[in-house]
């Protein structure tokens, strides 16, 4: 029996076609972990992160926040209980791996974080560990603490394996808005009858003062890299501000380290591991001075 003779061009229109049909499904099929759809703030997202709150009032002020009210049993009138706020409102924004990562932010009238919410965020992160900054209990760990409390990674925050820069740019961008809130609002309404609470967050007071020269290095609007410099104008302030570091810091300096012009740098931001020493220099007229490893203690 003679086999059919098929040529090539009389299956190419039901190639063509399947080709066409192959590549419209694979079109179709959205990308795991892409953009997800923007989280608006509601009253019920702001209940979340200050509890106790019964009405907010709408955000406005100078930094930007929500303000938190609940009822007095004793009077009837409503009584001011706390902040909420958004990070992305507190610019320069800390950048995570793939951009910076909108949350929304709780605080009570001592200085104490009452809730975060994350809002939004594109990690590329997500296709591959899902919708991991909103994992059960890892925006929870932040509720309790301080202003004034560290916020270091790893040790006082806990990281997710593989997201590291994500949980640190996350981690930053809410210690830095809620210590911006607390100087604004707290430090400067706070009764001088209760002066632990205004010592509390001096360090706090101090950044938002102008006493500490602040650099930033940003990179299309985004934070990178943060310097704090503090003249340690006597001893009694460079222990109030570095506590037992002040004296480890002083021994890596060497005799007669008290006697000379001390100033306590402190660094921060995505970049700040690739900081050195021996970058910094001091510019005295027209003469620029490279600051040498033994004027440097890094503690």
């Amino acid at each position: 029996m003679d086999r059919p003779a098929y040529r090539r061009a009389d299956r190419l229109p039901a190639l063509k076609g399947f080709c066409l049909t192959l590549l419209a499904l694979v079109l179709c099929v959205p990308a795991a972990g892409g953009a997800q759809q923007r989280i608006q703030v509601t009253d019920e997202l702001l209940r979340e992160v200050v509890p106790e709150a019964a009405r907010f009032g709408p955000k406005e002020g100078e930094p930007p926040v929500f303000r938190a009210f609940r009822l007095d049993d004793s009077t009837g009138s409503e009584i001011l209980v706390g902040f909420a706020f958004v990070t992305s409102d507190y610019p320069p924004q800390e950048t995570g791996y793939d951009g910076p990562i909108e949350t929304l932010v709780g605080l009570d009238l001592q200085g104490t974080i009452t809730g975060v919410r994350v809002l939004n965020y594109n990690e590329s992160h997500r296709r591959t560990l899902g919708d991991f900054l909103r994992l059960p209990g890892f925006q929870e760990q932040f509720t309790g603490k301080r202003v004034t409390d560290p916020f270091r990674v790893r040790r006082d925050v806990e990281n997710l394996s593989g997201a590291t820069i994500s949980v640190q740019a996350m981690t930053r961008a809410i210690r830095n808005a809620s210590r911006r809130v607390a100087a604004a609002y707290l430090v400067a309404a706070s009764d001088p009858a209760t002066p632990d609470d205004v010592e509390a967050l001096e360090w706090v007071e101090i950044l938002e003062s102008g006493l500490a020269d602040r650099i930033v290095g940003t990179e299309r609007g985004l934070i990178r890299i943060e310097l704090f410099f503090v003249e340690l104008r006597d001893e009694a302030m460079g222990r109030a501000l570095m506590g037992s570091a002040y004296d480890e810091a002083l021994a890596g300096l060497g005799d007669g380290a008290e006697d000379r012009s001390l100033w306590m740098l402190g660094l921060d931001g995505s970049m700040a591991v690739l900081f050195r020493a021996s970058d910094l220099a001091r510019i005295s007229g027209e003469d620029t001075v490279r600051i040498a490893a033994s004027e440097v203690s890094m503690t």
